[in-house]
């Protein structure tokens, strides 16, 4: 039992890790599309599967950067 209960908790983990890297890559993704400026906030968002609140939120950390 203590086996199965390990190799739940290991698979949860990289569960975990991989949709972290997942969203992180997306975040990239959408930075670079809106560091471009050839794309709308609803677009980057549509494409990247991104809350329109988060993208706006990346958009706003490019401009102030500027």
């Amino acid at each position: 039992m203590m086996l199965r209960d390990t190799y739940g908790m290991l698979y949860r983990i990289e569960t975990e890790n991989l949709e972290k890297g997942r969203a992180r890559e997306k975040r990239q993704i959408a930075l670079k599309m809106l560091r471009k400026e050839s794309y709308a906030i609803s677009e980057v968002a549509e494409l990247t599967d991104i809350p329109v609140e988060d993208v706006e939120k990346i958009a706003t950390i490019i401009r102030d950067r500027k």
